[in-house]
C-alpha cells in the first residue's frame, strides 16, 4: 500500500510539471533592459548616489553580447556616461535614457546634459529616450514634457521619444509631432491578462498607437513577466509563465516586424523596498548570480527542478509512514490507507509551500526556512498524532483495550469523594453536593476542603448546608494555612480521611454527578493494576450561548475521541474531576505542588511507575461551561 502510495505520488509530481513547448526564442534578442544596480547590495535609489565602476560594466557587457546587440539604460549618471565606449568593443548599441524628475532639476539637467553627449560623441548610441513614464506618474504635464524633448531635439541629431504607457499616446496625440518614435510599455501581467492570453492585448495596444504615430515608428520599449511575486488578476508570476510569454512575444514580433526591447537583463533585489515589490524585482532573464531561469528552447516546466521537489516530497512520506509502522492499527486497510494518506498529502503541501516560499519570494535563507518550515514539521508529527487515535474512532472500529464494565463486589470498598474549593460562590457548591446527596453507592463520604477562601461569606454558607444535612457522610474542612494550591488541598484532605477508604474519588466544585457514577467505575479496581479510573469531563447548562456551545463542542472531540484511543496505549491524561484513584498509590506519590496542572502531572507519574489507567467513556456528571471565551481561552492555556 505505502509503496502504491509513493508510485501514485510521483506519478501526480509528473504530471504537475506541465510542461509547454513554445516557440524557440531568437538566437539573440533586438534589445534588453540593463540596469547594473542589482549587483549593489542593499542599494535604495532614494538614498543612495552609487557609481558604477568600468570594470562591472565590461563584465556585464562581455555576458549580455551573447544574448543580444543592444541594451536600453534608463540613467546617464552614476558612471553609466561611460558604457557606450565600453559597448562598443563588444559590438553593442546602448539606447540611452535619462531619468527626469522636476523634484530634482539639478540632476535631471545632469541627466539630460550627459545622455545628450553621449548620443553625439557614440557612433553606437541609435537613439535616446528623455523620461520614464513621467506622464503616468504625474510628474510632468505635455507641455513640460513637449518643452524638455523640443530643447533636446534642438542639441542632437540622434532620434528621440519619451517612454509612456500606450493610453497615453492615445490621448495626447499632440506629443507624436515632438519625437522621432513612439515609446511604448506595454504589460500584459499588470493587465491581469494569463501569460497564455498575454499576446493579444499587446498587438491590441499596438494598433491603438499605430492609428495616432502618423507613420512614425513604434517601440515596445519594455515588454516582460515577472518569475515571481504576486498574482495580477488572472496573471500569475512564474518560471514558466515568464518563458512562455516571452518566446511567444519574440515569435510575434518576428511575424509582425514588431521593433522591442525585454526588461530586463538581471534580477533587481533592490526594487523589493520600492512600491514594485517582489514582483518589480523578478523581471529579469537572468538571476543577479548569471543563472538563467528557463531554456530558450524546448520545454517548458512548470516546476523547474521538478524532480528535487518530487524527491523532497518522496521522502517526507516515507518518514511519515515509518512513523505509523511502528504499530499495526485496528480498522484493516481503510484506516491504513486513511493514516498513510493523510501523511502523504501532508508531505506534498509541505513541500508546496516550500517550493513558494523558495521561488516566489526569495526566501533562501536557512534562518527563514527554520521560521516558516521547520515549526510546519512538528505540525506534521501532531496530525500524525491525531490521525492515529482518530481514524479507528470515527469509523467504529473495535478497540483492544475498551474497560469492561465490573459488577461490584459484595462488599464493596469505601470511597472518599474530595471536594475541593477557593473562592467559590456558596451556591454553586451547595448544588454539587446537592447531587451527591443522590449517589447510590452504598459507602461513600465526602470531604469539603476549602482551601484559602478567606472571606467567610463565601465559605460559612457551605458549611451550614452540611451541618444542615446531618449527613455523617458529608464533612466541611477550612483552612487558611494550606500551600500548594489544588494540590495542597487534596493533600490535605487524604490526611484527613480515615485509613479504611481505600479509593478516594475527585470533583470539581462546580460539577454535578449523576447518581450510577461511583457504581460504575469502582469495580474496575478489581485489578490490582488498576491505579485510576477516569470520566469524560462534561459542561452543561440550561441557558448556552452559540459560543459557549461551539466551545464544549471542541472538548468532545479531546474526550469521546483523543481519550478513547489513548485508552488503548494506556496513555489516559488525567484532568482532575470525575477520577477515582487507588489510596495506597496515590499515597505513595501525593498530588503533586509544584504545577497548576498537577492532575496531569499525577497521571504522567502513574502510568511512568507501571500503574494502569483506565478511561470510562461515559457521561455522568457535568459541569458549569465557560462563561466567555476569556475564560475558555484561560482554562486551554493551562
Amino acid at each position: 500500500m505505502v509503496v502504491g502510495l509513493l508510485v501514485l505520488q510521483g506519478g501526480l509530481w509528473y504530471a504537475h510539471r506541465a510542461p509547454v513547448s513554445p516557440p524557440a526564442m531568437p538566437e539573440k534578442l533586438p534589445c534588453v533592459s540593463y540596469d547594473p544596480h542589482y549587483a549593489l547590495r542593499g542599494y535604495n535609489p532614494q538614498h543612495d548616489q552609487a557609481v558604477i565602476s568600468p570594470q562591472q560594466l565590461e563584465r556585464d557587457m562581455a555576458f549580455l553580447q551573447r544574448i543580444t546587440s543592444c541594451v536600453r539604460v534608463y540613467s546617464s549618471t552614476g558612471g553609466l556616461q561611460r558604457l557606450p565606449r565600453i559597448a562598443q568593443q563588444y559590438g553593442m548599441n546602448v539606447i540611452v535614457g535619462a531619468w527626469i524628475d522636476p523634484q530634482y532639476p539639478e540632476r535631471t539637467r545632469q541627466e539630460i546634459d550627459n545622455a545628450l553627449w553621449m548620443a553625439n560623441n557614440n557612433s553606437n548610441v541609435p537613439q535616446v529616450i528623455l523620461g520614464n513614464e513621467v506622464l503616468f506618474f504625474e510628474q510632468y504635464t505635455v507641455p513640460e514634457l513637449i518643452a524638455i524633448l523640443d530643447d533636446a531635439r534642438s542639441r542632437t541629431q540622434v532620434p528621440l521619444s519619451t517612454a509612456e504607457m500606450p493610453f497615453n499616446w492615445e490621448w495626447h496625440p499632440e506629443l507624436v509631432a515632438h519625437v522621432d518614435f513612439l515609446t511604448i510599455h506595454a504589460f500584459s501581467y499588470w493587465a491581469g491578462e494569463p501569460s497564455s492570453h498575454s499576446i493579444a492585448p499587446l498587438a491590441a495596444d499596438y494598433k491603438k498607437v499605430q492609428r495616432v504615430a502618423g507613420g512614425k515608428r513604434i517601440f515596445f520599449g519594455e515588454v516582460g513577466w515577472p518569475s515571481a511575486g504576486y498574482q495580477q488578476g488572472q496573471a500569475q508570476p512564474g518560471v514558466q509563465q515568464q518563458g512562455r510569454f516571452l518566446r511567444e512575444f519574440a515569435h510575434r514580433a518576428a511575424q509582425e516586424g514588431w521593433w522591442y526591447n525585454v526588461i530586463e537583463a538581471y534580477d533587481q533585489p533592490w526594487k523589493l523596498r520600492t512600491q514594485e515589490g517582489r514582483t518589480g524585482a523578478h523581471f529579469g532573464l537572468f538571476t543577479p548570480s548569471g543563472q538563467m531561469k528557463w531554456p530558450w528552447s524546448g520545454p517548458l516546466e512548470r516546476l523547474p527542478h521538478w524532480e528535487w521537489w518530487a524527491g523532497l516530497s518522496l521522502l517526507l512520506s516515507a518518514w511519515w509512514s515509518v512513523l505509523l509502522w511502528e504499530r499495526r492499527h485496528p480498522g484493516g486497510w481503510g484506516v491504513e490507507l486513511f493514516l498513510h494518506g493523510s501523511g502523504h498529502v501532508f508531505a506534498v503541501v509541505l513541500v508546496l509551500v516550500g517550493y513558494t516560499l523558495h521561488s516566489e519570494y526569495l526566501l533562501r535563507l536557512p534562518i527563514i526556512w527554520g521560521f516558516l518550515v521547520v515549526p510546519l514539521l512538528f505540525l506534521a508529527l501532531v496530525v500524525v498524532a491525531k490521525a492515529r487515535e482518530s481514524a479507528p474512532v470515527l469509523r467504529r472500529v473495535p478497540l483492544l483495550q475498551v474497560p469492561v464494565p465490573v459488577p461490584l463486589p459484595l462488599d464493596p470498598p469505601l470511597v472518599s469523594l474530595h471536594l475541593p474549593t477557593h473562592n467559590e460562590p456558596p451556591e454553586v457548591v451547595i448544588a454539587t453536593l446537592r447531587a451527591l446527596t443522590r449517589l447510590e453507592y452504598p459507602r461513600f463520604e465526602v470531604r469539603v476542603l476549602d482551601n484559602n477562601t478567606r472571606d467567610t461569606a463565601l465559605w460559612e454558607p457551605v458549611q451550614q448546608y452540611i451541618t444542615a444535612l446531618q449527613d455523617q457522610r458529608f464533612h466541611f474542612h477550612h483552612s487558611e494555612e494550606i500551600t500548594g494550591y489544588k494540590a495542597g488541598a487534596l493533600n490535605w484532605g487524604i490526611s484527613l480521611t480515615p485509613p479504611e477508604y481505600s479509593l478516594i474519588a475527585c470533583i470539581d466544585a462546580d460539577y454535578q454527578v449523576q447518581p450510577g457514577w461511583l457504581g460504575q467505575v469502582v469495580g474496575y479496581f478489581s485489578d490490582p493494576q488498576v491505579a485510576a479510573v477516569q470520566c469524560p469531563q462534561h459542561h452543561q447548562s440550561p441557558h448556552m450561548t452559540p459560543q459557549q456551545r461551539a466551545m464544549c463542542a471542541e472538548y468532545e472531540a479531546f474526550f469521546h475521541i483523543g481519550m478513547v484511543r489513548r485508552n488503548e496505549d494506556n496513555a489516559i491524561v488525567l484532568h482532575g474531576t470525575m477520577v477515582c484513584l487507588r489510596r495506597s498509590v496515590l499515597e505513595g506519590i501525593g498530588w503533586p505542588t509544584h504545577t497548576i496542572t498537577e492532575d496531569a502531572d499525577l497521571g504522567l507519574q502513574l502510568l511512568m511507575a507501571g500503574h494502569r489507567v483506565l478511561y470510562h467513556n461515559a457521561v455522568l456528571g457535568s459541569g458549569v461551561p465557560p462563561v466567555d471565551f476569556s475564560a475558555y481561552e484561560q482554562q486551554r492555556f493551562r
